[in-house]
């Protein structure tokens, strides 16, 4: 465990003081006397004490230059890319034959996709019916109850059929 450095009293897992370090409530009253080490975001250090902090810090890297294996961001060190001039790009190869894409084809058979929303509309009149002699006091089975409990997810499933169509 670890103590907050804003109150002594807060002990936590170290795993969660950088949470508790953004939620922490005697962060407020003293943000102005502490600072956040740039190496360690969870290195909350008194002002006074940050010059040194930084320097002795054991997140630090020495040398980032040294430390780093390629920068994305630096252009120099990226290949350049390599055209082929106008002769060297070939041309297709006049002897192949074009056979022209459909331009539309639905990826649906739009005959079950109706077929597929009238027995969802036929299972929710049923489910309505159902509720209909709930209110009238009758006691459903277990089956009926499995229907009644769909209703929502078919009413989603018909919905999005809907969208399809």
């Amino acid at each position: 465990n670890v103590s907050c450095p804003y109150n002594q009293n807060h002990y936590m897992p170290e795993n969660t003081l950088l949470w508790h370090l953004n939620k922490c409530p005697d962060r407020k009253k003293l943000a102005h006397v502490f600072a956040v080490c740039p190496y360690n975001a969870m290195h909350h250090v008194p002002k006074h004490m940050f010059e040194a902090h930084k320097r002795e810090c054991k997140d630090r890297v020495e040398d980032y230059n040294d430390s780093k294996e390629y920068d994305y961001w630096d252009v120099q060190e990226q290949p350049k890319p390599s055209f082929r001039s106008s002769e060297q790009q070939s041309l297709p190869d006049s002897n192949a034959v074009y056979i022209p894409e459909p331009i539309h084809e639905p990826n649906y058979d739009a005959y079950k996709l109706d077929k597929m929303k009238k027995n969802l509309r036929k299972k929710l009149t049923e489910i309505k019916k159902l509720q209909e002699k709930v209110k009238q006091g009758y006691i459903l089975n277990q089956e009926q109850e499995i229907k009644l409990n769909r209703r929502a997810d078919l009413e989603i499933e018909l919905n999005n059929l809907e969208m399809l169509s």
